[in-house]
């Protein structure tokens, strides 16, 4: 059991999944059902050790692993950012205020070249992983290249992705996240269609201090190091 702002939540995952888009809520917990009808295909080859987390920008994702990561536990820092600095200072154009079609092809690349070289001990936790190139590439209109689709469909993480949800009050931007808060709203939302459409369960990390969502994350995995 999980004490999460004084509610008990037990978070086996014992409840049928239902498809549709509305989310739902299982022993306490909230979690988004799948809408595609290949999900029991994809979780089995799924890499149970590989665990994402999600979400629009601002919503605390960094925060998080940072905390992970200090309690011992292997994490992989989002791409995003390391290719937007890179960029800036090689004056480069793939930028999303730029090329964003480099900038995708650019993201997906390196995404699966982390997956790759994550290596097969586990847990391993993903600053977002690769279907967040299609959902950036969704979101802005554009189209995207069979090998992405493939690449996302093949190189499977654990089918509970852990998406955490817009915060306002802690949303921020930076030289590298210039995102507007109703982007960052939309986000999340194509997040949810698109991890939905590739067959992946999501489960929203509640509002609460770090150490509770840390807390709360890896009892929902089980994991431990």
């Amino acid at each position: 059991m999980l004490s999460l702002n004084g509610a008990c939540l037990d978070t086996s995952f014992r409840c049928p999944v239902p498809y549709g888009r509305a989310a739902f809520f299982c022993d306490g917990i909230r979690y988004f059902p799948v809408i595609s009808d290949l999900q029991a295909v994809n979780i089995v080859i799924s890499n149970n050790v590989y665990f994402i987390i999600t979400g629009g920008p601002g919503a605390g994702k960094t925060t998080l692993l940072a905390e992970l990561r200090r309690r011992g536990f292997r994490c992989v820092d989002e791409v995003a950012r390391d290719i937007i600095r890179q960029q800036v200072e090689n004056r480069g154009n793939a930028l999303p205020w730029g090329d964003t079609t480099r900038y995708a092809a650019l993201m997906h690349e390196r995404s699966v070249a982390t997956y790759r070289d994550a290596g097969d001990e586990g847990p391993v936790f993903f600053d977002r992983g690769i279907p967040d190139t299609l959902s950036y590439l969704r979101l802005i209109g554009g189209d995207i290249p069979a090998i992405m689709d493939e690449d996302a469909r093949e190189m499977r993480y654990n089918h509970r992705v852990f998406i955490l949800p817009p915060w306002k009050e802690i949303y921020g931007t930076d030289a590298e996240r210039k995102q507007d808060w109703h982007e960052a709203v939309k986000t999340y939302g194509q997040l949810q269609e698109t991890y939905g459409e590739y067959a992946y369960q999501l489960v929203e990390v509640p509002k609460a201090g770090v150490g509770e969502r840390a807390d709360f994350l890896l009892q929902a995995t089980n994991t431990h190091i």
